[in-house]
């Protein structure tokens, strides 16, 4: 029986990252161990990395150094391939990213429901919001001086 295939479909973006380094290092015609010494990784770190162990961002600067290509380009191509047809940092982020019980609401969402809330309100009502509010006062604030902040002399 022939020995089983690994399947060496990317699944991870780190892994996708790593086969774009992988990439360029191959058109650089350098050995591993070759590509290892010009970027100032370690060979058994870079056989880590190659195999799709997380980069750091000091590492895929070297590695931009040493196949000419900016960290930031490094990046992008991996997310390109990470996110197939979708948007390969969205698709990092919902995946990877925070994950939230309750939707964000935006700062125009925030403000429409307000001005429909004002707007529901009765005369009366602001009347007596608008007299709450004047009434508030801080508490540092000196009553007798109405301010802040005593008077500079």
């Amino acid at each position: 029986m022939p020995p089983r295939k690994k399947n060496t479909k990317p699944r991870t973006f780190d892994e996708h990252l790593a086969n774009v380094v992988e990439s360029k290092r191959s058109k650089t015609s350098l050995t591993v161990e070759e590509f290892a010494d010009a970027s100032g990784i370690g060979y058994q770190t870079m056989r880590r990395r190659l195999k799709g162990a997380p980069l750091t961002v000091n590492e895929l600067e070297r590695i931009g150094v040493v196949v000419g290509v900016s960290a930031a380009k490094l990046v992008q191509e991996a997310l390109d391939d990470y996110g197939g047809d979708q948007d390969g940092l969205s698709k990092l982020i919902r995946e990877h990213g925070p994950k939230m019980s309750v939707p964000v609401a935006s700062f125009d969402d925030h403000k429409t429901r307000k001005q429909a809330e004002a707007a529901a309100l009765t005369s009366e009502e602001l009347d007596r919001i608008n007299e709450e509010r004047s009434q508030q006062v801080a508490a540092t604030t000196d009553r007798e001086l109405g301010t802040d902040e005593p008077p500079t002399t």
